[in-house]
């Protein structure tokens, strides 16, 4: 069986598997077409969701849109700087990505919670409208698959899909701003169950899907799935 192995010991993906797991308490089934191919032009999805994965699993359920923009760029980072893919031309992930490590002087390799820190702790004007201009579509693109009846024909859809979540339960979280007056997200209470149960596995079918997403537009590039995070380094006396 063709494998999709990715650095972490923990995921291990058949490639078979292009599917979420059952269950009987949340929509399953609209929540796996929001990585399906032709509602995916960027990589923001992919990464947007591995981000969200990340935060349940440290039990975070409300989250800034800051936070998870920030952390996307983050995860981006290594595979961007150190074997420069294309993220395609619709992705401005590779902008922010570059204009951080172009000013700043940073490395590929560059710590991941300083790099973090840096970024959203950030009082460059420039940095801050880019990582703004990526909150303005994946967050509430990623839940279109749930409203698509009630978006059809709609321009403008953001605040419509805002609102949506608002109201409906199936869905997998909540859009809001807190008393900062910053956008948020809150995972629904079913979801937040789901998602942290089936955390690895659906973390596999992301990242299956970012691989996907990359080597479509990176045919001349061998093994991306091991390109995507730096090597850990490990303690050889354990």
């Amino acid at each position: 069986m063709d494998k999709v192995y990715m650095q972490q010991e923990t995921i291990i993906l058949p490639k078979e598997i292009c599917e979420v797991p059952y269950s009987n308490e949340v929509d399953y089934a609209t929540f796996s077409r929001s990585l399906r191919d032709d509602k995916v032009v960027a990589s923001y999805k992919m990464y947007w969701l591995l981000t969200l994965l990340d935060e349940i699993s440290l039990d975070n359920f409300e989250i800034e849109f800051r936070t998870l923009i920030c952390k996307m760029v983050v995860k981006a980072w290594y595979p961007l700087l150190k074997y420069k893919l294309s993220f395609g031309l619709c992705d401005n992930l590779a902008k922010v990505a570059t204009y951080i490590s172009d000013t700043y002087n940073l490395e590929s390799n560059y710590d991941e919670r300083k790099l973090f820190d840096f970024i959203y702790l950030s009082q460059d004007k420039t940095l801050n409208k880019m990582l703004k201009e990526l909150t303005l579509n994946v967050p509430y693109r990623f839940l279109s698959p749930f409203f698509e009846n009630k978006l059809r024909g709609q321009k403008k859809v953001q605040k419509l899909i805002e609102e949506l979540s608002k109201e409906d339960n199936e869905c997998i979280y909540e859009i809001y701003k807190n008393d900062k007056y910053e956008n948020c997200i809150k995972i629904k209470d079913n979801w937040c169950n789901y998602l942290k149960f089936n955390y690895r596995i659906i973390q596999g079918w992301a990242y299956y899907r970012l691989v996907c997403f990359l080597q479509k537009r990176n045919p001349n590039v061998p093994g991306i799935a091991m390109k995507l995070e730096a090597p850990k380094n490990r303690d050889l006396r354990e």
